[in-house]
């Protein structure tokens, strides 16, 4: 069911389905991004040295997947027009291949844009795992199509 700018009410909360985090996702995404740093890719430096003693997932994958956590949603399906920035983004606890995390959301803004037909949508995120704890929380702001 896609949502329109005007189906939002600031104050409002809701939650996104969760995904799991494995380290599948960690080699592709490293591959992908280039991030070679001896803390996702060393399994002899991270179980020796490194802070955490385990392999950890990178913080920009964690990022990267809660976004599109959005998608599963279906709300933002053709209603989404443009993802327009990201504000305080706090890595607070490290997630861990198995790890599964979902989005608990609030609608903090909404403001109408220079384009006629969208307006931006703020909201609060904080990113959890299956043990509730919280993982990451960032403010997200989004362009939303207008109804008509």
């Amino acid at each position: 069911m896609n949502l329109y700018f005007e189906d939002f009410e600031v104050g409002e909360k809701f939650s996104t389905p969760g995904r799991s985090i494995f380290n599948t996702d960690i080699v592709n995404f490293v591959g992908l991004t280039g991030m070679y740093e001896d803390l996702f890719c060393n399994l002899e430096y991270i179980e020796k040295a490194s802070a955490f003693k385990k392999r950890i997932v990178p913080g920009a994958l964690t990022l990267s997947v809660s976004v599109g956590l959005f998608s599963r949603t279906g709300w933002f399906d053709k209603t989404g027009l443009a993802l327009t920035g990201f504000r305080k983004i706090n890595f607070i606890n490290p997630l861990v291949p198995g790890d599964t995390i979902r989005n608990e959301c609030e609608v903090i803004g909404k403001q109408e844009s220079e384009r006629r037909d969208g307006g931006i949508l703020t909201l609060q995120v904080m990113v959890k795992n299956q043990r509730d704890e919280d993982i990451v929380s960032y403010q997200t702001l989004g362009l939303m199509a207008k109804r008509g």
